[in-house]
């Protein structure tokens, strides 16, 4: 399996689009997991609940291995939330309103705008943001981090890597007889394997520190753009118009915010479950894939929002990949 080569599971999503708008909430349940997953840096945390697994003993995988592991899985909610210019949209609101340039009243998004503002020497910059989530998931924008152990400074070879998991997940979703049985897992054991060992060589330390950092922003800029009155001074009627009325006016950028957004939520679902499964990833006598998991519907999400990106991927000036 390849990026450049999609799988049956791919091209049976081929077709099949997100929906065409987002409610002001669409990312609050992601939200709230992923901040659950960057409190969960002791190797006591709960896991997710994602049917019942039924494990034996752990045979692999340390506990500060998963830690790191589900440190990673907010980050990446985190990143394709960035690519939709949530961030530098509201960074960029809270200095116009800071000068006085948004016009009409914002309603209590003022002082929101003013703390943002003030908390943001505390907090990771832009490009810093850029250099984390290029070292991590390979994204292809902003400056990159300095490699110091000899790998490349952008980690080209995760899309691939997840979308193997992805259609692993998906076919083994399909019910009998058409689902891939003891070979899909066994694919599910090395693709899983692959990817998490990917991660790792990129996680640790700054990843766990800026995890919570992160969501914290991105939760505060979340909760600024519901104001409807900030919401109204551009035209909008949601979160996501006004990111996207901001990104395109003063940003000169436009992006996919439904496949971002859809990326974002079950690409964090996939990640989590990868911390937890971790253990068992190199013993191929254990079922990964509990009966009735929401997997398999999570990997047809993200396979399903990444079609939408790949296929407008044409080189257009000002879109963001």
């Amino acid at each position: 399996m390849s990026a450049a080569a999609p799988s049956a599971a791919a091209v049976r999503l081929a077709a099949r689009r997100p929906p065409s708008a987002l409610r002001d909430d669409a990312v609050d349940g992601a939200l709230k997991l992923a901040l659950r997953l960057a409190g969960a840096g002791d190797p006591y945390a709960s896991p997710l609940d994602l049917g019942d697994l039924d494990l034996p003993p752990v045979t692999g995988g340390s506990a500060q291995e998963q830690a790191r592991l589900r440190a990673v899985a907010p980050l990446y909610l985190a990143g394709e939330l960035e690519s939709t210019r949530l961030l530098p949209a509201v960074e960029l609101l809270a200095g116009l309103f800071a000068s006085g340039a948004i016009p009409g009243d914002v309603g209590a998004a003022g002082e929101m705008l003013l703390r943002f503002r003030h908390q943001a020497h505390e907090r990771l910059s832009a490009d810093e943001r850029d250099a984390l989530f290029g070292r991590i998931f390979g994204k292809p924008y902003g400056p990159a981090m300095a490699a110091h152990d000899g790998g490349s400074a952008r980690n080209d070879e995760f899309e691939g890597l997840m979308l193997d998991v992805a259609e692993d997940l998906s076919a083994l979703g399909a019910p009998p007889p058409h689902g891939p049985g003891v070979q899909g897992e066994m694919r599910l054991h090395t693709s899983a394997g692959a990817l998490a060992a990917n991660l790792l060589l990129r996680s640790g330390g700054m990843t766990e520190l800026a995890a919570r950092d992160v969501l914290e922003q991105v939760r505060d800029a979340l909760d600024i753009l519901k104001v409807r009155e900030l919401q109204a001074a551009y035209g909008a009627a949601s979160v996501w118009t006004t990111v996207q009325q901001v990104a395109r006016r003063y940003l000169g950028q436009s992006t996919d915010i439904v496949s971002r957004v859809a990326r974002g939520r079950s690409g964090t679902t996939i990640l989590g479950w990868l911390a937890d499964a971790l253990p068992h990833v190199g013993d191929s006598s254990v079922r990964l894939l509990a009966p009735g998991s929401i997997l398999p519907g999570a990997a047809d999400a993200w396979i399903q929002g990444s079609l939408a990106l790949h296929d407008a991927a044409a080189p257009a000036r000002g879109v963001r990949a």
